[in-house]
Formats: C-alpha cells, structure tokens, sequence
C-alpha cells in the first residue's frame, strides 16, 4: 500500500468533514422523513373525519335556510380538497420519488424546501379541521320548522293552542284564536309545542 503524493493532508480532512456532513446530513433527512410519517397518519385522520361528517351530513336533514347549507356543503367540499393538498405535500416528504430528492448539490437548498412543504402541509391540514368545524357548527341553527304554537291542558282537560306572550308571574300567556288567555302554573297538566293549532 502506497501512499498517493498527488493527495494533501488537507484532502484527507476535507473527505472526513464531507463524510461527518453527510451523516448529519442524512439524520436530518431521516427526521424530517419520520415527521412526515407521523403528519401522514393525522393528515388520513383529517380526511376520514371529513368524510364521516358527509357521511352523517347525507343520513340526517339539516335545519337552517337553503344559504346555509350551501355555505356548510361549500365548507365541507373546501376542507376535503385542502386535506388532500396537504396530504400530497406531505406524502412528497414522507416518501420521496426520487432518491436523490433531499441529496442537494453544494448550495441547493433541497432539505429547507422538504421543510417548508412538511409545514405547508401541516397548515393546511389544520385549516382543513377549521373547516369542517364551521361546517358542522351550522348543524346547530335553531329549528324553526314547528310554528311556535304551544298547547296547553289543565287536569280537568280543557285546553288551549296559540302562541306564547307576555305574562305575569306564575301564569302562562297565549294568544289564540279567541283572544288572549291567561293560564295559572297550578292549573297546567301538560305544556307542549305542536306544529299548529
């Protein structure tokens, strides 16, 4: 074994420092990748979430003005295109198509690009969350679909129908179709809300 004159001992130090940057190199690339991984795997969970609210959503009849629907529907359609984005940011990440896509030429900044997509991603799957949040809140209209009319019967089965007013304490008020009636609490058997008189 020989020893190669055309190599200095600077040439050596630089090999071990290019070796020693290489690792670090590739830890980092490594934990960015697990990263990835772990957002991967909340990111599906997003998206499943999503779909089960449709789910749901597509059983149940949804109380509220017809612009309100649309605005949940609209929503939901929004956070399911932004949590797909951000898995495919992500997933660019977790597993690269190329093998060479974090391994940058001398001052390519390849790593802190995989970086601002991981962080892309991540926002973009919690803004997809705010989303389907606000689309579900408006599940919470109040229901106007009975007309507000209220029946009421006291033990000895009279009863009235109208809608409640004003009345003084201890008494319940309706105005029906004969005129205001004033009930006393005491007297009340049954107190319910009907859909019309």
């Amino acid at each position: 074994m020989g020893y190669d004159r055309s190599m200095s001992p600077h040439d050596d130090a630089d090999s071990a420092r290019g070796s020693a940057a290489s690792g670090a190199d590739e830890r980092a690339r490594g934990e960015l990748a697990d990263s990835a991984h772990g957002w991967l795997r909340v990111q599906l969970a997003v998206v499943g979430f999503i779909g089960l609210c449709g789910a749901l959503w597509a059983n149940g009849e949804l109380d509220g003005p017809a612009w309100l629907r649309w605005l949940a529907a609209a929503l939901a359609a929004l956070a399911f295109v932004l949590g797909s984005a951000a898995i495919f940011l992500v997933a660019r990440v977790a597993y690269p198509v190329r093998g060479t896509a974090l391994a940058a030429a001398p001052g390519d900044n390849a790593r802190s690009r995989k970086s601002g997509q991981l962080r892309g991603g991540i926002a973009l799957s919690l803004l997809a969350l705010m989303l389907v949040v606000a689309a579900t809140l408006t599940g919470w209209w109040p229901d106007s679909s009975g007309g507000g009319a209220i029946e009421v019967r006291d033990a000895t089965g009279q009863a009235w129908c109208g809608q409640l007013g004003d009345a003084p304490t201890g008494t319940v008020r309706l105005d029906t179709a004969d005129g205001p009636v004033t009930i006393p609490f005491e007297r009340i058997a049954l107190l319910r809300e009907v859909d019309s008189c």
